[in-house]
C-alpha cells in the first residue's frame, strides 16, 4: 500500500469481521469477498453445492493447477482429486481441462452434482456456518 498511489483491494479469506478488519488494518481501501458470498441466499449456485461447502473445513481445500501457471485453491471433490492426480504424474493442460473447465463447473452449479467440476474457495470456508442474505452478511462483517 505504501509503494503505490492507487487504491489497494485486499482479497482472500475474508468471511467475517475479523478477516475484514485484518485486510483493512494492512491499509487496503476495500475487500474482495468471494467464498462467503457463495454461501449467500442470492448466489445462483445449486443448494447441494452450498450445503456441501457449509460442511467443509480448511482441510477440504487444495491448491491446484500450479503446473500450468494458474494456481488457485479449490474445494476438494472428485474433480479436484483428478486434477491433483494428473499434476502429480506431470500430465498436460489438455488432461486437466475437462475437470477444471467452466463448463464442468457450471454443470455442478446448475445440477448440484458435486463431483462434476471445481469451485474456488479459501481455507476460510471453515469459518462460515450459515447461508444468509447478502445484506445480512455485509452488515455482520462491517457492524463491528
Amino acid at each position: 500500500v505504501d509503494n503505490v498511489n492507487i487504491p489497494v483491494i485486499g482479497g482472500g479469506g475474508i468471511v467475517d469481521r475479523r478477516t475484514y478488519q485484518a485486510v483493512m488494518s494492512l491499509g487496503a481501501s476495500g475487500a474482495v469477498i468471494g467464498t462467503r458470498l457463495m454461501l449467500s441466499e442470492e448466489c445462483p449456485i445449486h443448494k447441494n453445492v452450498k450445503l456441501a461447502l457449509l460442511k467443509a473445513n480448511e482441510l477440504d481445500t487444495e491448491v491446484v493447477m500450479q503446473s500450468v501457471g494458474f494456481a488457485h485453491r479449490i474445494w476438494k471433490n472428485h474433480a479436484a482429486e483428478q486434477i491433483i492426480e494428473i499434476e502429480n504424474r506431470k500430465g498436460t493442460i489438455q488432461e486437466i481441462y475437462p475437470w477444471a473447465s467452466g463448463k464442468a463447473a457450471k454443470q455442478m452449479y446448475d445440477t448440484g452434482e458435486l463431483e462434476n467440476g471445481t469451485i474456488s474457495c479459501s481455507q476460510a470456508i471453515s469459518l462460515i456456518h450459515s447461508i444468509m442474505p447478502v445484506n445480512d452478511i455485509i452488515a455482520e462483517i462491517v457492524s463491528d
